[in-house]
């Protein structure tokens, strides 16, 4: 394993870099003919009159610290202009622009890809302005670098100190921008800079988004095929059966966002162009993913510049210069794979990897992280510090070693892969056919959150189970996992499969025990009958209208209360148009779905699922609404009366039993209306939520005077009302069935 390590890295090491983090140049004069809102046209040169007419429309430019935008002139200190505020008259400028992006793409490593660059502000740095060290956030979809074009305004100082991997460069537009020409410099986001203090005048520049546009890259691959055999031959001397995958860290860091193949930097590009396409040639799966070193550890704060300021933390001010802290103690750290490319192949759950597993040639969690954040003191914990390193690396395993990998694999996973298998089952391998198969019959089982069942689906099973298009084997090895799985397939795939297999195993144990005992099931399956025999009346049809009434009379509807039983309902009477003029099957289906009835179960349930299914012409509709409207006439003839004095009845309670003996006799008086509690707070709270806990006539109230203070009770006649205005809806609804 460790030869192996040296000899792969040894191996991409030698692959030439495509590019450089930065590049920079000087284009001959072109006049914009900018013009800035409620400013009249901008002259070239600037001049300082003109200088101070554009700051008079500017505001302090702040700085991005995480998801929040802080304005600190301790941190940078500027005048912006936003873009929307700058317009351009006629090509010229547009040209000059496209021009500059042509000079620029070939420094970058980006020659053959298609890049925009999108203005975003106008900064004007006067003297003594500065930026300190930092790394451009991405502003938008696609950004990965940032453009700086300097325009003519005499001015000294203000060079931009360009660092990566190492490596420093500094940048000024002084001379050439005082010479009248147009100065620029073009730079990765994720590359370290900052703007130092300008020593006179004004350093005025525009500043653009570099946009990958995402058109696929015409790199010549052949170029890099010497390469790719080297790694090929290198991953098939590997003999190892492991379950775990090997791990090959590129050399920048990316965020989710900006992640994939074609916005790869510099070297990353060629490399993982290789390893992938090696991967492939080796019999491997190869997949791009980010992997997270995560830190945690004490804050430590003692940063400065120029002797400009020293940072601390105060009690007093929640915020924290992210920038100017360090980390000091760490206390907690690991790495993870939490983002997945998505192109190619499903992933696997790799959530943990040992820094000793992975492979790479340079010093993890060295320099600046992507992200970072901080907190101060909260309760007993201490200032703390988190680095989150999100490295772009190239995840490759055998196939041979596929299911060990996929064995601890959550459900959703696998599943899939097995979709993947079924949508190019044509053009995979026999091996990986067969591995299909076995992640079918053995690693389907097991526990999954049914929180995940409306996201994701379990279709893939009958999908897989097409493409394999062998009765045989969906009676011998599909039974219980088309059983276990029964209500998360849908409707539709469950339609595909009935009408392809008539032999789909659904015997006489699996309905009775799996099916037609679960609510949720049974409801599912009369859903697909109903459909299915609106093209074809089936033999399973008819065995589950056998059992149906068994069936039913098992049930508690009461019990099941909800959308599900509304939709329960409608299928049964629908399914039930089958047995039509079997009157003993539609009257011992009727007495089975209202052996138990209440007035929700009446009004919201039978009533209104036949009313707005328009069910009621149906044989099974009508009887069920006619059990249901007698049982809503019962309640029709007896109209509540208004209690007749106030007696209540005493909650028969184990708890708060001490609260209700002291209101026993109040509670059962027929002229006592109000009760005076007087008592200390704890025993007027006891008293509080003994009968906020019950149902009760029972009015509560305060009064704030003397001490003790006093918890009033006060008998009402809510409970008459809620049943006076119950009834009132029973008439109206009543009327809707005469």
């Amino acid at each position: 394993m460790i030869d192996f390590k040296k000899q792969l890295t040894e191996a991409l090491d030698k692959i030439a870099t495509s590019g450089t983090f930065f590049s920079a140049g000087v284009n001959d004069f072109c006049f914009p003919k900018m013009s800035v809102k409620n400013l009249d046209e901008i002259a070239f040169p600037l001049n300082k009159i003109q200088i101070q007419a554009l700051i008079s429309v500017a505001h302090k430019a702040p700085f991005g610290k995480g998801s929040e935008t802080i304005l600190d002139t301790n941190v940078r200190n500027c005048w912006e202009i936003d873009a929307s505020q700058i317009e351009f008259e006629g090509n010229n400028w547009n040209n000059l622009i496209d021009k500059t992006i042509t000079k620029i793409k070939p420094d970058l490593g980006i020659k053959d890809k298609k890049t925009e660059a999108h203005l975003y502000k106008m900064l004007i740095y006067e003297e003594g302005d500065f930026f300190l060290p930092h790394k451009d956030s991405e502003k938008e979809k696609g950004m990965f670098g940032t453009l700086i074009i300097g325009l003519p305004s005499k001015h000294s100082g203000g060079e931009l100190v360009l660092s990566f991997d190492g490596e420093e460069h500094s940048v000024s537009f002084a001379e050439n921008c005082s010479n009248d020409t147009l100065p620029y410099v073009a730079f990765y986001a994720d590359c370290q800079h900052e703007i130092k203090p300008t020593t006179s005048g004004y350093r005025v520049c525009l500043v653009y988004n570099l946009i990958d546009l995402q058109v696929e890259n015409n790199i010549k691959l052949t170029s890099l095929l010497p390469e790719i055999d080297a790694i090929e031959n290198l991953f098939q001397s590997q003999t190892e059966r492991t379950d775990m995958p090997y791990v090959y860290l590129l050399g920048h860091q990316y965020t989710p966002t900006n992640f994939s193949l074609e916005q790869l930097k510099l070297k990353d590009r060629p490399v993982a162009e290789v390893l992938l396409k090696a991967a492939e040639k080796a019999g491997y799966y190869a997949k791009l993913a980010l992997v997270t070193s995560y830190q945690a550890g004490s804050l430590e704060m003692d940063y400065d510049y120029g002797n400009r300021r020293s940072y601390y933390y105060d009690d007093d001010d929640d915020e924290i210069d992210v920038d100017s802290a360090e980390m000091g103690e760490i206390y907690e750290e690991y790495i993870s794979i939490n983002h997945w490319d998505s192109s190619s192949f499903p992933s696997i759950d790799v959530r943990s990897v040992e820094i000793e597993d992975l492979i790479c040639n340079f010093e993890i969690n060295d320099g600046d992280p992507i992200e970072k954040e901080a907190e101060g003191y909260t309760g007993n914990a201490g200032m703390e510090m988190m680095f989150w390193y999100h490295y772009g690396a190239v995840v490759f395993w055998k196939k041979e070693n596929h299911l060990a990998i996929l064995k601890g694999a959550t459900i959703f996973t696998k599943l899939k892969w097995l979709q993947y298998y079924a949508s190019r089952w044509d053009s995979i391998t026999d091996f990986e056919k067969e591995m299909g198969k076995e992640i079918f019959q053995y690693n389907l089982a097991g526990s999954y959150n049914s929180r995940d069942e409306e996201t994701e689906s379990f279709d893939a099973i009958v999908d897989f189970l097409k493409v394999v298009n062998d009765a045989d084997f969906i009676n011998q090895e599909s039974k219980n996992i088309l059983i276990n799985y029964f209500s998360n397939i849908s409707t539709d795939k469950w339609m595909e499969l009935l009408t392809r297999f008539s032999t789909v195993p659904f015997d006489d144990v699996v309905l009775d025990n799996a099916i037609l005992k679960n609510s949720k099931n049974l409801n599912h399956l009369l859903t697909i009958l109903n459909r299915l025999n609106q093209v074809q009346f089936s033999k399973l049809t008819e065995k589950v209208l056998e059992k149906l009434p068994n069936s039913l009379a098992g049930f508690n509807f009461l019990e099941h209360k909800g959308t599900i039983l509304k939709s329960l309902l409608s299928n049964c009477i629908q399914i039930a148009q089958h047995k039509e003029k079997d009157t003993l099957w539609i009257e011992s289906v009727a007495q089975s779905i209202t052996q138990n009835l209440d007035r929700d179960f009446v009004n919201d349930y039978l009533i209104d699922t036949i009313l707005v299914n328009n069910l009621k012409d149906t044989v099974l509709g009508n009887a069920i609404l006619t059990i249901a409207k007698k049982h809503l006439e019962n309640r029709v003839d007896n109209k509540p009366q208004i209690p007749a004095n106030w007696s209540r009845a005493v909650p028969q309670k184990s708890s708060y039993s001490k609260v209700w003996a002291i209101l026993n006799n109040f509670l059962q008086s027929p002229t006592e209306q109000l009760y005076d509690f007087k008592s200390l707070q704890a025993n007027r709270s006891e008293m509080e939520s003994a009968i906020r806990n019950v149902t009760i006539d029972l009015d509560l109230e305060t009064i704030r005077k003397g001490s003790p203070h006093t918890l009033r009770l006060t008998k009402n006649t809510n409970a008459y009302k809620v049943e006076l205005k119950k009834w009132e809806q029973d008439c109206v609804l009543l009327g809707k069935l005469e």
